[in-house]
């Protein structure tokens, strides 16, 4: 039996490294115990492992960088054109995405079962006792845990935080350090974080929406994690025979607050003033993850709707897309409205099977076209995801928009995993 994975799960400032700090605690983990806790090496196998298999790793390798020895470039292998796999994963001669992650996994897995962690220095020692490893932890992306699952008994932690403060934080963090990250650059305004903040924010939800009754996921509210951690030490050993010690804590956790104390990170934004447009914008467009977390509006009944077009009204995940008779179209139910009101457009779908996602708009004077749309490659994955896309950016989103069209393409083999089409949301 391997190490099995304890996956934490959230987005930058919803505690993730006080999460870490706490699995740290017990000497069976395996980790990287230097602060900030992140070393990744599931994540970085698990996706060399996928774009092994994709070979649409842009831009390809040319002949002479895979023959040089000092050019550390990488690419789709050159002897195969790039563009949509013809066979299925294994056909080709080239192990599928499955036979790679195992196999890279299992030599980190051998490794790190050999070494212990020095919890005061961050080093990896030899243990004192040979074995006494059993866990693994690290911080992931949303899709990560939805990959690592199909081969190893993963325990997936989602970890949320109210996103209010943690705009408020990841501002306060940047500002402290004097760098810019979490999504936002030197040019972004306060609105463009915000939104960047609840694009992330989403792709964590929208997974742990449907895999919140697994008996391998839990949620840690961060209001749990710092007003009851000797009741979370307890949930996790009851989820997964952790033995996590509640009175010990990580001196560099000191450097990473950006509050007095802990307890006074909790509702920060009810002391601190968010930005003009930020609060509407945040509690508008994730005014359903709101509700289901638990998180109280600042003017309860007074939320703007969220513009858009939902799906869920008859399944939980929306509308089941018929995938065996090639692509699907569907025009959005939704009225007219100024193309200058929306920024982006954002699609909740999932659905191994999907290969494109493509959205196209008409005008009262122009009809649909593919000189006015977008497409995304969507690949197969396991996992929920929110397709993107900057139509505010495009020269021909202009005017008044008088319908939208979605038309979803397929792998050439399927498999049995249902698409779903759950929403799709006008981004101002």
């Amino acid at each position: 039996m391997g190490l099995i994975p304890q996956l934490v799960a959230g987005y930058g400032r919803s505690g993730t490294t006080a999460l870490m700090s706490l699995l740290g605690t017990d000497s069976r983990v395996a980790m990287g115990r230097a602060y900030p806790f992140e070393d990744r090496y599931l994540t970085y196998v698990s996706k060399l492992a996928i774009l092994l298999e994709r070979n649409l790793i842009q831009p390809q390798l040319s002949a002479e960088e895979l023959y040089s020895f000092e050019s550390c470039g990488w690419g789709g292998v050159p002897w195969a054109p790039p563009g949509p796999a013809k066979g299925r994963p294994g056909e080709a001669g080239l192990p599928s995405a499955a036979e790679w992650f195992q196999q890279l996994w299992a030599v980190i897995d051998e490794k790190v079962s050999g070494v212990s962690n020095d919890p005061g220095t961050g080093a990896f020692t030899r243990p004192a006792r040979p074995g006494n490893l059993q866990f693994y932890a690290e911080k992931v992306p949303a899709w990560v845990s939805p990959f690592v699952r199909r081969y190893l008994p993963t325990r997936t932690y989602y970890l949320f935080r109210d996103p209010r403060d943690m705009f408020l934080s990841a501002n306060a963090f940047m500002r402290q350090r004097n760098y810019f990250s979490f999504g936002r650059g030197p040019k972004d305004s306060d609105l463009d974080h915000a939104r960047n903040l609840a694009y992330e924010f989403l792709l964590y939800y929208e997974n742990f929406r449907a895999d919140r009754h697994r008996a391998d996921c839990m949620l840690v509210p961060y209001a749990g994690l710092i007003r009851d951690r000797a009741g979370l030490v307890d949930r996790l050993q009851r989820f997964a025979g952790l033995e996590c010690l509640d009175q010990v804590e990580a001196n560099e956790l000191e450097s990473h607050r950006t509050s007095a104390s802990p307890e006074v990170s909790l509702d920060r934004w009810r002391r601190e003033p968010l930005p003009s447009g930020v609060l509407s914008f945040l509690e508008t467009y994730l005014q359903e993850s709101f509700a289901a977390l638990h998180y109280e509006p600042a003017a309860p009944g007074k939320i703007r709707s969220c513009p858009g077009a939902e799906f869920a009204q008859e399944n939980e995940n929306g509308l089941c897309v018929p995938t065996e008779r090639g692509p699907f179209s569907i025009e959005l139910p939704m009225d007219p409205f100024p193309s200058d009101r929306v920024t982006e457009i954002w699609v909740s779908a999932f659905g191994p099977a999907l290969d494109e996602i493509s959205l196209s708009w008409r005008t009262p004077e122009r009809e649909y076209s593919h000189r006015r749309g977008l497409s995304l490659s969507a690949y197969a994955g396991p996992h929920w995801r929110v397709f993107r896309f900057p139509v505010g950016r495009h020269e021909r989103w202009h005017g008044r928009i008088s319908r939208l069209q979605l038309q979803l393409t397929f792998s050439p083999f399927p498999g049995d995993d249902p698409v779903y089409l759950r929403w799709v949301r006008l981004v101002e």
